[in-house]
C-alpha cells in the first residue's frame, strides 16, 4: 500500500504514538468487499472520522461509550483474576491486592483479556 506524502504530513503527530489500522474503504456492512483494492490505511483519528461520517456521530458515540465500559469491566475482571492467582500462590489478601494494583498501574493499556485469553 502507498501512503501519500500529504497524508503522512497530516497524521505525522498521530503516527508517532499510535498504530495505523487497515480498514475497508467501503464498509463491509454497506456492501464493500474484502479485497485489496477496497482497503485503506487510516490513523485512529481518521478512522473514527470516517466511522462518524458513515454510520452517524450519535451511533458511533453510543458504540464508543459501550466499548469504553466493556474495557473498564474487562480490566476490573483482569485485576480480580490476578488477585485470585496471587492468592493461590499464598499471597495474603492485602499483598495480592497491592501487587495487582501496582500491575494495573504499570500497564495502563494492558489487553482487556482474562488469563484464559477470552474477552
Amino acid at each position: 500500500m502507498v501512503i501519500s506524502a500529504r497524508s503522512r504530513a497530516r497524521t505525522a503527530s498521530a503516527a508517532s504514538t499510535r498504530a495505523f489500522a487497515v480498514r475497508p474503504h467501503r464498509a463491509l456492512r454497506r456492501g464493500g468487499r474484502s479485497t485489496v483494492d477496497n482497503l485503506r490505511l487510516r490513523c485512529p483519528a481518521h478512522n473514527q472520522l470516517e466511522a462518524d461520517q458513515t454510520y452517524g456521530a450519535g451511533f458511533m458515540a453510543v458504540k464508543r461509550e459501550g466499548a469504553k465500559a466493556a474495557r473498564a469491566e474487562a480490566r476490573k475482571q483482569l485485576e480480580a483474576d490476578l488477585v485470585s492467582g496471587l492468592r493461590s500462590l499464598r499471597f495474603t489478601v492485602t499483598e495480592a491486592k497491592e501487587a495487582a494494583r501496582r500491575c494495573m498501574e504499570a500497564l495502563p493499556n494492558a489487553p482487556s483479556r482474562t488469563w484464559s485469553g477470552t474477552r
